[in-house]
């Protein structure tokens, strides 16, 4: 299979660093698809088909995580002199517009991304196509590699596995039933 190459920056063995900030999450990227979610300031915003939009605290889904020993790597994002009330508020009117649609996780995040750095992610929809529009946009500052028993390579070259939007669908339809 073809990998997407990441290029971490930073390994940490917990998920400490991310009680504060603004990231873009891949969650369990060992697995295909990769679940997405934001963090900011610590509290996580995700869609799942099951439960639609949660918002979560950094004090339980940590710990959930830990857990589960699930892997993630964390974009730090640009906050682009953005206040911190503007990037809430953008959070919330994004996943609360999608809270009963059973759709992607990537959306609400693609549109909140497109709202705040006003890039086109209408064409996104997998975490493939939107790392390279961030990349492309300049946005991410970090890469972290977080609670990952695989390491990233002597260069910093995190290989994840790549899929099309057809596997994002069959999982879904598969989650729904």
């Amino acid at each position: 299979m073809a990998q997407y190459n990441l290029t971490i920056t930073t390994q940490a063995t917990s998920y400490e660093p991310l009680e504060r900030g603004w990231y873009l999450v891949l969650i369990n990227v060992v697995q295909s698809p990769i679940h997405l979610g934001l963090i900011f300031k610590g509290m996580l915003y995700e869609y799942t088909v099951k439960q639609g939009f949660k918002r979560t605290k950094y004090a339980a889904w940590s710990k959930q995580y830990t857990k589960l020993k699930l892997p993630l790597i964390a974009l730090a994002l640009d906050e682009l002199g953005y206040s911190w009330e503007d990037i809430e508020t953008q959070l919330d009117d994004a996943f609360n517009t999608f809270n009963k649609a059973p759709l992607s996780c990537i959306i609400p995040i693609n549109n909140v991304l497109q709202e705040l750095y006003n890039i086109n992610t209408t064409n996104c929809n997998t975490v493939f196509s939107l790392l390279d529009k961030l990349k492309f946009s300049d946005i991410i500052i970090q890469t972290l590699l977080l609670n990952s028993t695989i390491p990233a390579q002597n260069d910093g070259a995190f290989g994840v596995e790549v899929y099309d939007f057809e596997v994002v669908q069959n999982y879904i339809s598969a989650l729904k039933n």
